[in-house]
């Protein structure tokens, strides 16, 4: 009895709190209706039509919902947007993969419909990533890095290779500029920057430590700088060669990288401040509202 008449106290406060609030509360009724034609292409475009819905219902916005197969596991949360365009949105992929997507309608003045079941599945290559705001395709200045090992997964902290014998191309293993025989030190060659160590050897086909600092080697030896994609992450090593952390300017876009150097996306907090980052190209989103209402300035903070 105790709890019959706690609980109509509770009910009872809530409404005159909401009707103190002027606010409007809706059941979360739900809405039957057909999706069809649901389309997902390997250059990020999604379509979909629905049917069925009362005539005096008016959609306010569509929830997608993008999928991503991972070690032969979906992952349903891979992520969401809501979309206040008919029936069209495009996810401008930015990593490589197999996908697929569903919808669900919410309708003015309360109500949504179930989920649709799930579009076909596109597997995006390296040629369908759009990683760049022109949407031109791979930029012939970017790097690209793909992790062939077998192993486990590596990235920042594990050293892949160590080779000897001769210089990363192919010549006689020399001191070259700026490394004396017998010490370790930078080289540079007509082909590019290499790390010899005073044993001879140099770093090959992955991450290395060096100087304090992390450096991406490929598979001959030679320094790898700009975007790297390695293990469905972006990192960025700047023209010094280093991975970097935190802001970072590249072709005059902020974009934000965690201390293990991943590019981020979506929503962040930093100092208590809310920034925006393109879920697709990493981005920082700047002088305008999102696609789910919030407005940023000019230096990517959250007005409202």
């Amino acid at each position: 009895m105790r709890r019959i008449i706690s609980g109509i106290r509770t009910a009872v406060l809530m409404i005159c709190l909401t009707a103190a609030l002027g606010i409007t509360v809706y059941a979360e009724e739900t809405v039957q209706v057909s999706f069809d034609s649901l389309t997902l292409q390997s250059d990020g475009s999604a379509s979909w039509s629905m049917s069925g819905a009362p005539e005096n219902r008016e959609v306010e916005y569509y929830q997608l919902r993008l999928s991503r197969l991972s070690n032969n596991h979906w992952n349903d949360s891979y992520r969401s947007v809501n979309v206040r365009e008919d029936n069209y949105y495009n996810f401008s992929f930015g990593s490589t993969g197999v996908y697929r997507f569903m919808v669900r309608a919410r309708f003015y003045g309360g109500g949504v419909t179930q989920w649709s079941g799930y579009s076909n599945e596109v597997t995006v290559t390296r040629d369908d990533v759009d990683h760049w705001s022109d949407g031109g395709g791979l930029d012939p200045a970017m790097d690209i890095i793909y992790n062939n090992n077998k192993n486990g997964n590596y990235g920042p902290g594990y050293a892949l290779g160590v080779s000897s014998g001769t210089t990363p191309g192919g010549g006689p293993m020399s001191a070259g500029p700026g490394a004396a025989s017998g010490t370790s030190g930078w080289v540079e060659d007509s082909k590019g920057v290499w790390y010899r160590f005073s044993n001879g050897t140099y770093p090959s086909n992955g991450w290395h430590y060096l100087d304090n600092n992390w450096y991406y080697f490929d598979a001959s030896g030679y320094r790898v700088t700009g975007w790297i994609w390695y293990n469905d992450h972006w990192y960025y090593c700047c023209p010094g060669g280093y991975m970097v952390t935190g802001w970072n300017n590249v072709n005059n876009k902020w974009y934000y990288m965690d201390p293990s150097g991943i590019m981020q996306t979506g929503y962040i907090t930093i100092n208590g401040l809310a920034y925006y980052l393109d879920p697709s190209s990493g981005a920082r989103f700047e002088n305008g509202y999102t696609p789910d209402g919030h407005y940023f300035d000019k230096d990517g903070v959250m007005i409202i």
